[in-house]
């Protein structure tokens, strides 16, 4: 656990979120924001280890007079963190007007009932997502939909879906700017296919697998996968990962990549980032990086793509599952080389005026306004 004060004179806010992992890096940029915006944050980040449920309740109990003391709580999450989920659930019951800032609305959370153990075991792994994640998720759910004293999506398609749930008590944040590589080169010179994210089923990778078979002995150019696999869907991946091994053209899977600058290089040289979700958060920073660096995106239309993507101006949108669109795209940008430099051209000036800093803090006071008043 790492805990974090700084002061200045806005007001005092005590924020949680991961410690690691996309969000966590988009929640430490955040909390940056919010202080050059003039907030004094007590900054708490859940232990990752052992029982969410435990994790989050030790911080509550050791930080119980700043949580009832701030003038705002922010809880900030995507669907893997249960940690800071687990918090919010227990922040809620203390006040009535927590900020959850939800990555990935609708979905939430991912098997929070199973979070009240710690997974050690095979057994244990069973129990809590046989047993108790059935038994206890759509309760939980329901609970801090109703508890929350507002809620931050990213996204108007996002709020769309989330407004009826939540009784109209949700503002609309923009994603913040990342910066870019400092390595790009044009789409046009690319050196690869590139698929980034943590891998699962809502990611639509065996449609990704299903087009590299039929485009990937057409083009020189490697498929590049990189992102960290939840131990939940290790079996799946692995399945995935044989059928692509067979392919002439093979896939190449990296693996979660812990170096930043690593990570943001690997866009800065591809030639097409291709993300054929099944389902998709509102706050797509694989998007953002993507966008920023001025890459060719071929997306589907979930509600990350849809926000931010104006289709065949600054990327191509085509539907979820569908094999053939997404290879016909595929192949298409992968023989049009300037189609993809200026596709990849407006992709970047469209994040220049979508994504910032100063909109995602915006965003947030207004919630928290909201939720004072509740």
């Amino acid at each position: 656990m790492r805990v974090d004060v700084q002061h200045h004179g806005r007001g005092r806010l005590l924020a949680a979120g991961p410690a690691s992992g996309g969000v966590g890096d988009f929640f430490e940029h955040a909390v940056d924001a919010l202080r050059d915006a003039g907030w004094s944050i007590t900054t708490l980040r859940p232990e990752e280890r052992g029982s969410p449920f435990l994790a989050a309740a030790r911080l509550a109990i050791r930080h119980r007079r700043a949580l009832r003391g701030s003038d705002a709580v922010h809880c900030e999450f995507g669907s893997n963190d249960l940690g800071v989920f687990w918090f919010a659930v227990l922040a809620s019951l203390v006040r009535r007007d927590c900020v959850l800032v939800a990555h990935d609305v609708p979905k939430l959370a991912l098997a929070p009932g199973a979070a009240l153990i710690a997974r050690s075991s095979r057994l244990r792994t069973v129990v809590a997502h046989r047993l108790l994640s059935p038994m206890l998720d759509p309760l939980i759910r329901r609970y801090v939909r109703r508890r929350a004293g507002a809620w931050v999506v990213f996204g108007s398609a996002a709020r769309d879906l989330w407004r009826n749930r939540v009784r109209g008590r949700v503002s609309v944040a923009r994603h913040g700017a990342l910066r870019t590589s400092g390595d790009g080169c044009p789409p046009s010179r690319g050196e690869h296919v590139l698929f980034a994210g943590f891998l699962g089923p809502s990611k639509g990778l065996d449609t990704l697998i299903d087009c590299w078979r039929r485009v990937g002995s057409r083009t020189s150019l490697p498929l590049k996968i990189a992102g960290d696999t939840p131990a939940a869907f290790a079996t799946l991946v692995e399945a995935l990962r044989e059928q692509g091994d067979r392919l002439p053209n093979r896939p190449q899977w990296l693996g979660a990549v812990a170096d930043e600058d690593d990570f943001q290089r690997l866009f800065a040289r591809a030639a097409l980032v291709v993300l054929p979700y099944r389902q998709s958060s509102a706050a797509s920073g694989i998007l953002v990086r993507a966008m920023v660096e001025g890459r060719c995106v071929v997306a589907t239309r979930v509600p990350a793509m849809v926000d931010a993507i104006t289709p065949e101006r600054n990327g191509v949108l085509v539907e979820p599952d569908d094999a053939q669109a997404l290879c016909d795209a595929v192949e298409r940008l992968l023989r049009s080389p300037g189609e993809r430099d200026q596709l990849g051209a407006a992709a970047a000036a469209a994040a220049r005026e979508l994504f910032s800093w100063r909109g995602y803090v915006e965003g947030v006071e207004a919630a928290y306004s909201s939720a004072c008043e509740r």
